[in-house]
This record gives structure tokens, C-alpha cells and sequence, in this order.
């Protein structure tokens, strides 16, 4: 996309002010992650320009609509769709999700896994 040409405008999509972030978040987004920026780490690859660039950020703030919380207090994630990148140009959607817990665990492994610890 050319400098200077507005990807919010582009994608027909609203910005909504973030409270740490520098740039704006997508408003019709229920959920909205803003991070602090880590570090960049560049990884050989075989595309026409040689690399693919992974960027690491921290999370700072977190934006979730009410009425995407489930009543267990997890997030409701066939309700958010939400994307994920296969390669090529190919996307999917989230439409359904299940459980795999992690066999011979410990209590306090599965607590940092569910966000308790």
C-alpha cells in the first residue's frame, strides 16, 4: 500500500482511540489487545526479498465487549471469529473450539495455562 494512504479508510473499518498504544484500534473489533513493543527478529526466508520479519510486543491493555464473556468468565471465541493467518493468501475464522488438556499436568502448570497463576 503507497505511504500516506489511510488502512483504516482503505478497510472501511473505524478507529477508536487505545490508551497506551500510539496508533488507534478497530472499533468494530470485541475484543482488542494493545501492546508495548519488544523487539523485531528477522528470519532468513525464501520469499522474493529474503525474510520474514516476527515482531514480539507485550501486553498492556486489554479491551473486551461485555457481551462476549462467557458466564464461566472466558471469552466466548466462535462469538469473536476471530482470524488467523494459514500462509499464501489463505485466512480462516475460529467457529469452534475444544479442550486438550495436557496429560499429567500439574495443578499449578494448568492454573498458568488458564491465566490463574
Amino acid at each position: 500500500m503507497a505511504r500516506g494512504v489511510d488502512e483504516f479508510d482503505k478497510a472501511g473499518v473505524t478507529k477508536a482511540p487505545c490508551i497506551e498504544a500510539p496508533g488507534p484500534r478497530v472499533a468494530e473489533s470485541p475484543a482488542h489487545f494493545e501492546c508495548r513493543y519488544l523487539q523485531t527478529t528477522r528470519l532468513r526466508g525464501n520469499s522474493n526479498h529474503g525474510w520474514v520479519d516476527v515482531v514480539f510486543g507485550e501486553v498492556t491493555q486489554i479491551h473486551v465487549r461485555d457481551e462476549v464473556i462467557r458466564a464461566d468468565g472466558k471469552l466466548d471465541i466462535p462469538a469473536i471469529r476471530p482470524l488467523a493467518r494459514l500462509g499464501y493468501y489463505d485466512y480462516t475464522s475460529v467457529t469452534e473450539v475444544f479442550e486438550m488438556r495436557i496429560p499429567g499436568a500439574s495443578e499449578a502448570a494448568a492454573k498458568g495455562l488458564e491465566g490463574k497463576a
